[in-house]
């Protein structure tokens, strides 16, 4: 069973302890006390953390270097000999494996601290526990008792620049030591794809290990750990206290990535595109599938602009019939990527998405086999139908402002095309403006000509506006005239600076949020079948 390890790291005793507790409470299994980024805590106030850890809750003692990530740039004889003295307390001690190989008295050092059992801490002095106001509340706290027998010993290997070149050969002589327990190796990974050989390592391991890809990149690698049997993940307990480049939280590891429910046999979905940390996707999928039973997880797939990255993403995943992808959600900027994905593998295409010229849904089968669809345009309906009181008749030659000629940009223009509304495609490029337009049987308009539009329904197909840019917005607010219907496919923030200016005009306004949850439903069904649990989505996105 994997453990889920609470990487604490300070700065202060009262900080440490906090997060101690936080950490326990949260449900992680143990702590990673890491010494390096607690320059000032005693010995004697390591063994007050520890001894806030049920019996049940594992220990483990990190003091990491600077050229390893960390923050320790003392002499290694103080850092040798601050594990002998605190080793005995902890379960298990993670050494670098270059620190291990400098010198045969170091290792016969770090062994003493490995398997001395019989040490026994000194006297706490009360001027040593003492806290001042505010924190008088800590104080009560006894200092922990040796751990009985051998602690666990851990190799690693940590390199921040990127994958190490000798990344086999490190791994084969860690294995090979026969005093190591456990092999711990993390890199900054440059691309999501460097985590497919994280999961190959650990689904490979000779020896209880760790295969970690630092970075928003590298993320999945801390996600799925547990499907691939690593021997721990490290997760920080909150978002301001990450031990090292993307590392999530204990929290969103277990309520928003389902941790406790993931295995060997767990099935992943996921959305792609570039930027992807504003989606809402994974907690709507996830709670979806936790209120559904079943087995499966999706997670977020940061994918670079252009074909060949997708290209490349999707080979990688699709080669691995371990990696159990059954299905994938699509946006910007790569779902016209998807569907020639789909055409060039020669996979099924619905006609709508053939129509509309991109996919926003991607369904794989057991076998690898892939299909594209595209739930955009049925969204944008659904939301429309949902948000107005038009009659079918009102929407014949209806002037129709979209902002875009993306793919959410296109599915828009084919639903409104269909029943008759007069659509003008204003694109930042005029170019894929003009192929749209050509393509769809609509009108294509430079974006300098967007601010003195006449249109009775406004729609923004752009990500402009999106979090962390929420002071943006696509469009002058003197353009807006309290006639027209406004709609942004934006969703994050729910409230964008779009729909807040429109609304203060007298503008009628649709929320994203809206098209969102339409498309995700239809999603859904295309991967289990089923009905989604739509009020359990809904209520997910908006908690």
């Amino acid at each position: 069973m994997t453990l889920l390890l609470a990487s604490i790291v300070g700065p202060s005793f009262d900080d440490a302890l906090r997060a101690v507790r936080r950490a326990i409470q949260n449900g992680a299994d143990g702590v990673e006390l890491r010494l390096d980024a607690m320059a000032d805590v005693t010995d004697e106030q390591v063994m007050m953390m520890l001894a806030e850890l049920p019996d049940d809750r594992h220990a483990m003692l990190t003091i990491r270097s600077r050229e390893e990530g960390g923050h320790y740039d003392g002499l290694d004889a103080d850092r040798v000999s601050r594990l002998i003295a605190l080793g005995p307390l902890f379960d298990s001690i993670d050494v670098e494996a270059a620190l291990w190989r400098r010198s045969a008295n170091i290792r016969q050092k770090i062994m003493l601290a490995v398997e001395r059992s019989a040490h026994e801490p000194p006297p706490l002095e009360q001027t040593d526990v003492a806290l001042a106001e505010p924190h008088a509340e800590m104080a009560e706290v006894s200092p922990a008792a040796p751990v009985p027998g051998r602690r666990l010993l851990i190799l690693s290997h940590h390199d921040t620049r990127g994958r190490p070149p000798r990344l086999s050969a490190e791994l084969l002589d860690l294995v090979r030591e026969p005093r190591c327990d456990i092999v711990k190796l993390a890199w900054a990974a440059r691309s999501l794809r460097e985590c497919f050989e994280a999961f190959e390592l650990m689904r490979d391991r000779h020896k209880p290990l760790v295969a970690i890809c630092m970075g928003d990149d590298g993320l999945i690698s801390r996600l799925l750990a547990r499907k691939y049997g690593a021997w721990a993940a490290f997760a920080a307990v909150d978002a301001a206290a990450a031990a090292a480049p993307g590392q999530p939280t204990i929290n969103d590891l277990k309520r928003r990535y389902r941790w406790d429910a993931i295995g060997p046999r767990t099935e992943v979905y996921g959305v792609i595109g570039d930027p992807i940390g504003h989606s809402l996707s994974p907690v709507v999928f996830n709670a979806a599938f936790d209120a559904a039973g079943i087995d499966a997880v999706y997670v977020p797939l940061r994918v670079r602009p252009g074909y060949e990255s997708f290209k490349a993403l999707m080979v990688e995943a699709l080669a691995r019939p371990w990696f159990d992808l059954r299905g994938v959600s699509v946006t910007s900027p790569h779902k016209e990527h998807a569907l020639r994905f789909v055409t060039e593998q020669g996979g099924r295409v619905d006609e709508l998405a053939r129509r509309i010229g991109a996919a926003n849904t991607l369904s794989i089968d057991a076998s690898g086999g892939s299909s594209a669809s595209n739930t955009d345009s049925a969204a944008v309906m659904a939301a429309i139908r949902a948000g107005t009181d038009l009659a079918p008749a009102e929407w014949s030659g209806a002037p129709v402002a979209i902002l875009g000629a993306g793919g959410a940009a296109r599915a828009a223009a084919v639903a409104l095309r269909e029943i008759g509304a007069d659509v003008t495609v204003y694109g930042r490029s005029r170019a894929r403006a003009d192929v749209l337009a050509a393509d769809l049987g609509c009108r294509a308009a430079s974006w300098d000509e967007r601010h003195t539009l006449a249109a009775r329904i406004l729609l923004n197909c752009t990500p402009i506006g999106q979090s962390p840019d929420e002071n943006a917005t696509p469009i002058d607010a003197s353009a807006l005239r309290g006639d027209m219907i406004v709609f942004d496919a934006v969703y994050r923030p729910r409230q964008t600076r779009l729909i807040v200016e429109a609304r203060a005009r007298g503008c009628r306004v649709i929320e994203g949020l809206e098209m969102f949850l339409h498309q995700a439903a239809a999603q859904w069904r295309a991967w289990t079948g089923r009905d989604a649990p739509l009020s359990v989505m809904r209520s997910a996105a908006t908690p």
